[in-house]
């Protein structure tokens, strides 16, 4: 087996230790960068930074052209950090829901007559105080019927009632 020897620590090491064509082993160069950032930290963050204003169009056109490559690179990244900070991800998505619902308070109202209408599952968890995915489906069906045969007893109250007055 053949070794290489490091030109900082001098020790005989693995030349996969070494980086292509480098004396120095990955430790000590790992080691040498960081010593070097912290030495020179404002001169590499303004020249980062000035990089990066210069070339904004082309860098957010190539973001997005990764972004369209990886698909599933994005998801699972964005599911992962879900998983990991959910309290974050549900505040972002209550501001959100409250954004939209400030600007579309007329269809909001229309989209909430819907699942009353039609008795959906986010209605039914709106009224249980349940996540949707919590609830068993035999509870959904029978908080369904539930529901609608409150309804219809108070059409048929109200008919009875007019009926009632009209003779």
């Amino acid at each position: 087996m053949t070794t290489k020897t490091c030109s900082k620590c001098g020790e005989a090491k693995a030349p996969e230790m070494f980086p292509t064509g480098a004396n120095r082993c990955r430790v000590c160069q790992k080691l040498y960068n960081a010593e070097y950032y912290l030495l020179h930290k404002e001169k590499i963050i303004s020249k980062v930074s000035e990089y990066a204003r210069k070339n904004k169009p082309v860098k957010t056109v190539q973001h997005a052209a990764w972004r369209e490559r990886n698909k599933w690179k994005v998801k699972a990244y964005a599911a992962k950090s879900k998983a990991k900070f959910p309290d974050v991800y549900r505040e972002r998505a209550a501001k959100r829901s409250a954004k939209w619902a400030n600007a579309n308070p007329l269809k909001q109202k229309q989209m909430r007559a819907k699942r009353v209408k039609n008795v959906t599952q986010s209605y039914i968890s709106a009224l249980l105080h349940i996540p949707v995915s919590e609830i068993p489906k035999d509870l959904i069906e029978l908080k369904r019927e539930q529901l609608l045969t409150i309804r219809i007893t108070k059409q048929l109250a109200s008919i009875i009632k007019e009926k009632s007055n009209g003779s």
